[in-house]
């Protein structure tokens, strides 16, 4: 069975671009990439004092059930050299599964849709770029009118269109 999935990816530890390349590279070892966003920097979520994030979201189709694509995904992590620190804390690499089709799963390892998505514009900005009209199973509502609420957010900033 085919499934669409969004991914968020972060980084805030140099280099920063080249973790996130890396990280939509070795993805593709597993995922149909279709769509990757621009490049856009952010302040850190959660715990403030650390270095700002370079983010991209991407829009891929898996034939992976989701409990091997989250496997697969922090494989990716690790092989990128990422350390567990603290929550929200500085990380080489960072990968989110945000949507995954329309399943609706809480455990108390993964939730999805992912439970900050709604809160951060750094997910929601760059999807809203390669995803407008997908629609958020739980809200019901396409990223397009989620996206109304981070207009104008000073928060994020776009580096580069066309990243990859």
């Amino acid at each position: 069975m085919r499934n669409t999935v969004i991914l968020s990816l972060g980084s805030n530890i140099e280099p920063r671009e080249y973790y996130i390349r890396s990280a939509v590279y070795l993805v593709k070892d597993f995922m149909n990439v279709l769509k990757v966003s621009s490049l856009y920097e952010s302040k850190p979520w959660g715990v403030l004092e650390q270095n700002n994030f370079y983010n991209v979201s991407l829009i891929g189709i898996t034939r992976l059930n989701v409990w091997e694509l989250f496997r697969r995904i922090k494989e990716v992590e690790r092989n990128l050299g990422r350390v567990e620190r603290f929550r929200w804390g500085p990380r080489e690499i960072d990968i989110d599964i945000i949507y995954y089709g329309n399943l609706m799963l809480k455990t108390s390892i993964l939730t999805l849709p992912h439970i900050h998505r709604l809160e951060r514009s750094f997910v929601i900005i760059p999807t809203f770029e390669i995803a407008y009209d997908f629609v958020d199973p739980e809200y019901k509502l396409p990223i397009s009118k989620i996206v109304k609420k981070f207009l104008g957010d000073s928060s994020i900033t776009l580096l580069r269109s066309k990243f990859l």
